[in-house]
């Protein structure tokens, strides 16, 4: 399909100048891909070709600059008299119908029929001619579809729009909503008669004269307002703010205020009843102090003998603990010696074995080290050599090839020798001839080419073979100096291993010296002296049993007598009288402090509310100041604007009665479809 597009266009020209003999004489002002733009007269219109069926149809957007209506998409048939009866196109709930329009009144400059895509959200259909690839129309007739391509199409309309669109609506959206304001009504294409679709047109031209009208008369009442803007939007920020002053931030205020007096009446009754509360406690408490002095009273002449029978008994517990302590911390002591005793036993037994698995090692080491000495001893670097060079066969074979290109080469000096006296004899022979007969001498040149050839060949082969004996006597001397390292590495190792086993068994004899010094020290000296500690200690531990007991004998003494002391003159009872009147004294202070408390809460908050209370009473006359200088401008700007609100007047009746004129262009358009 894209090549009969392709074909389409280039037959485009062609058909403008078929059509040149009925209609103004069409020019091509611009191309792009698929599309191309003419301009003819006061009309432009951007089209493209397709091919169906032998027959050739173009998809235009057509725009009349004297601005009669605004842009229309159409299809023209260039085979006339056009066989269908009109054309659909279906995009996003959206269905365009192109209704047949005749000769001589088809708004185009090309003769015959076209077809008129009735006026329904043209921008949208045009901004899909834009944006896609293709757009398939189909014939009303059998369902035909026409597939045109809208390659280049962006550009071509963008063409459209920027040379002819300056005096045009293009598509007018705008247009389209007032003057098609939804009625639900569309046409019936089927139903669609050339006359019809011609008296459509002429009432959408009658409707774009009415909409230009509207606009007239719209600019005027933009240009009003553009005049009287300051003012009026002074007047609309005056009434704004003055309703807010007054109905919102003064009632605010004043209900601010009101809760402030209130939270300070609030805060006065509830410090008088805490001032109240204070009073009677206050009372209580000289009566709670009272019988808290009668308490220490009652207790006084015992005290001084209770505190000292008391610290007796608690100076005996701590001696009890003292000595228990005392007593642990030796047993403690005793279980650790006989561990690290037992810890040093078994560790000079651990020495013991590891001195018998050394000796073994030093008897094994003793004897690889007398095998080494003997390898190292009876090894003969020079005998290893000479004997190796006897024995490496490619040492043997190299020594042979020298020694044959050592025959060999003196022979094929000779051969050298006497090549070079016959190209001799040969260049004297042609020196000759082109002497005695100048441009006859072809067989001795010949002659002397083919000996100096000879020549170089066999020196050539002379010094191949002295660079062979030079790679093979460099080969030899390597198989040599190979021979004689792995010798020398050899004769190395065997020193290194002979080093190596006097190092571990020098090694050998000095741990087994460590092991026997470290064992002797366990068993002559930190035995000894573990046994005597853990002597010590048990000597220690009867010292500290003894000492316990007689620690809590003293301890049950002085408890025994602290209780009778206490028992005897009620002593707890006292106590107990003494803390409980000392509790309800600072059960009563503590409330007392409480109340007083809540007093300063008060205090603060009658002094914050007092100052807000304050600062409101200011803020509401300065509100009412500002309302009031507010509606004093106010007047100022409605005198202002005066005049623009007569003229607004006038503008927006005859505003209106436009208006009106267009709605019964649009309704005689919608009674008008079929």
């Amino acid at each position: 399909m894209k090549h009969i597009i392709s074909r389409c266009m280039a037959i485009f020209t062609v058909l403008a100048a078929v059509m040149a003999g009925q209609t103004a004489q069409a020019e091509i002002v611009y191309t792009k891909k698929d599309w191309s733009l003419d301009i003819t007269n006061n009309i432009c219109t951007a089209l493209t070709g397709l091919k169906v069926q032998g027959k050739t149809y173009y998809l235009m957007v057509v725009v009349d600059t004297d601005g009669k209506l605004p842009a229309q998409v159409m299809v023209y048939p260039k085979t006339q008299p056009a066989a269908a009866s009109g054309y659909t196109f279906d995009w996003q709930g959206t269905n365009y119908q192109f209704a047949k329009l005749p000769d001589g009144n088809n708004g185009t400059n090309y003769s015959g029929n076209t077809f008129w895509s009735l006026p329904v959200d043209t921008a949208k259909i045009i901004d899909y001619i834009k944006r896609y690839n293709t757009m398939s129309v189909y014939s009303i007739d059998n369902n035909q579809v026409y597939p045109f391509s809208l390659s280049g199409s962006s550009l071509t309309v963008g063409e459209l729009e920027t040379r002819c669109a300056s005096n045009s609506l293009f598509a007018a959206q705008d247009f389209e909503q007032m003057f098609l304001p939804g009625t639900g009504k569309s046409a019936d294409i089927n139903a669609m008669t050339e006359d019809i679709a011609v008296e459509l047109r002429t009432i959408l031209e009658q409707a774009v004269e009415e909409y230009r009208a509207v606009m007239v008369v719209q600019k005027e009442l933009d240009d009003l307002e553009a005049r009287y803007a300051q003012w009026t939007a002074e007047l609309n920020d005056l009434n704004t703010s003055i309703a807010y002053l007054e109905n919102d931030r003064l009632p605010y205020l004043r209900n601010e205020k009101v809760g402030a007096e209130q939270a300070i009446d609030r805060a006065t009754k509830e410090k008088a009843d805490y001032l109240n509360r204070i009073d009677q406690e206050r009372i209580r408490l000289d009566q709670a102090q009272r019988d808290y002095q009668n308490a220490l009273d009652a207790i006084a002449p015992y005290t001084g003998q209770h505190d000292d029978l008391l610290r007796r008994w608690r100076n005996a517990q701590d001696e009890t603990r003292r000595a228990e302590n005392e007593l642990s911390n030796i047993r403690w002591q005793i279980d650790l010696e006989r561990r690290n005793l037992a810890q040093l036993q078994r560790e000079a037994d651990s020495l013991q074995n590891e001195i018998q698995n050394l000796e073994q090692q030093r008897v094994n080491t003793r004897r690889e080290l007398d095998q080494a000495q003997s390898d190292l001893n009876n090894f003969n670097p020079q005998q290893e050599i000479q004997k190796r060079k006897q024995n490496n066969s490619q040492l043997r074979q190299v020594r042979q090839q020298i020694q044959q290109l050592n025959q060999e080469i003196p022979q094929q000096r000779q051969r050298v020798q006497q090549r070079r006296q016959e190209m001799n004899q040969k260049q004297k022979a042609l020196e000759d001839c082109r002497k005695a007969t100048p441009g006859k001498c072809q067989a001795e040149r010949q002659a002397f080419q083919q000996a100096k050839q000879q020549f170089e060949q066999a020196q050539q082969r002379l010094q191949n073979m002295q660079q062979r004996r030079q790679n093979l006597e460099q080969q030899r001397q390597q198989i040599v100096q190979r021979i004689e390292n792995n010798v020398a590495q050899e004769e190395a190792q065997l020193r290194q291993r002979v080093r190596n086993l006097e190092n571990r068994l020098a090694q050998i004899r000095n741990q087994i010296q460590d092991r026997r010094e470290r064992r002797r020290q366990i068993v002559q000296v930190e035995i000894p002296q573990k046994q005597r500690r853990l002597d010590d200690l048990r000597f220690d531990e009867q010292n500290a049993v003894n000492n316990l007991s007689t620690a809590q004998n003293d301890e049950r003494r002085a408890e025994r007598d602290y209780v009778s002391f206490k028992q005897s003159v009620g002593y707890d009872q006292l106590e107990a009288d003494v803390r409980r009147t000392r509790a309800t004294v600072d059960q009563i202070e503590s409330r007392i402090a409480t109340y007083q408390n809540e007093v300063r809460k008060r205090d603060r908050t009658i002094a914050d509310q007092t100052r807000y209370r304050d600062q409101l009473v200011v803020d509401i006359q300065s509100t009412i100041d500002l309302i009031a200088s507010k509606k004093d401008r106010r007047i100022v700007v409605q005198d202002l604007l005066k005049p623009y609100d007569d003229e607004k007047s006038e503008i927006l009746v005859r505003l209106d009665e436009k208006k009106a004129i267009l709605q019964q262009t649009a309704k005689l358009y919608e009674s008008t479809l079929p």
